[in-house]
């Protein structure tokens, strides 16, 4: 989980963070 975090905070988190959550939700 902290790996994906750092990735988010390194990308923009309003993008690809909304397309990330439902991916960590799902793990």
């Amino acid at each position: 989980m902290d790996m994906v975090e750092l990735a988010v905070n390194e990308l923009p988190s309003e993008m690809f963070g909304i397309r990330l959550i439902p991916l960590i939700k799902n793990i």
